[in-house]
């Protein structure tokens, strides 16, 4: 005696099942790239850190001034390759470098560029926290420099701010 078994009920099965596992692994992959996407991602402090020490590298050598300091004649966005277009039309960075004596009194500076008031909100915001202010980071350095033949040290203190956020900017001319 030979049994035929009629076998299109367990296709039908097999079929909800498949249509299952690809709704799952479909949510999967969408669920993942809604949450790369809506990720927040916040350079800021990231960005004033790199501009500190992009104009600290073109400013000083080894620890010895850039001469063009002493003598005036110092371009800070030509010397460091920054786009003076963006810091002027922009608003939302700024950078200031201010060379002190050993006790603190200015010796030259302050030298920067872009949205001086970016300087007050990182001030104002020094001891609270505040989420739409811009991030800053200050960095100082020990340097010599001469003048009339004489070695003098000094500190040269840098500071900058962020508040670009979200897009994509080139602020330098490399």
């Amino acid at each position: 005696m030979m049994f035929r078994y009629n076998k299109k009920g367990g296709e039908k099965i097999l079929s909800v099942w498949w249509f299952a596992v690809l709704a799952i692994a479909g949510g999967t992959i969408v669920i993942g790239v809604l949450m790369f996407y809506s990720a927040d991602i916040d350079t800021r402090s990231l960005e004033s850190a790199i501009l500190v020490e992009r104009v600290s590298a073109c400013i000083f050598n080894d620890g010895v001034l850039n001469q063009g300091i002493v003598d005036g004649n110092f371009d800070f966005f030509t010397e460091c390759g920054l786009d003076k277009e963006y810091f002027a039309q922009s608003g939302k960075t700024y950078f200031e470098v201010t060379i002190k004596n050993s006790s603190g009194s200015v010796l030259f500076g302050p030298f920067g560029g872009g949205a001086a008031a970016l300087k007050g909100d990182c001030l104002a915001t020094k001891d609270i926290v505040a989420e739409k202010y811009p991030k800053c980071y200050s960095k100082n350095f020990g340097v010599v420099y001469s003048l009339g033949g004489v070695r003098v040290d000094a500190i040269a203190e840098v500071f900058a701010a962020s508040n670009q956020k979200g897009e994509e900017v080139f602020v330098a001319n490399d």
